[in-house]
C-alpha cells in the first residue's frame, strides 16, 4: 500500500524541520568552539604575562 499524499507532506514536513534543527545545532556549537578557543587564548596568555613578570 503506497503512502497517501497525505503522509507524504507529513514526512517532508519532519525532514525539513529536522534539517533546520541540525542546522542550528551545528551554528551554536561551532558559536560555543568559537568562544571557548578566545576563552583558551586568554588563559595562556595571562599564563605567559604572569611568568614574565616575574623576571
Amino acid at each position: 500500500m503506497p503512502p497517501t499524499a497525505d503522509q507524504i507532506a507529513q514526512i517532508k514536513n519532519i525532514v525539513q524541520l529536522y534539517k533546520t534543527h541540525v542546522k542550528t545545532a551545528v551554528a551554536k556549537h561551532k558559536i560555543t568552539v568559537k568562544k571557548n578557543m578566545a576563552e583558551l587564548d586568554r588563559r595562556k596568555v595571562e599564563k605567559i604575562r604572569r611568568k614574565l613578570q616575574k623576571y
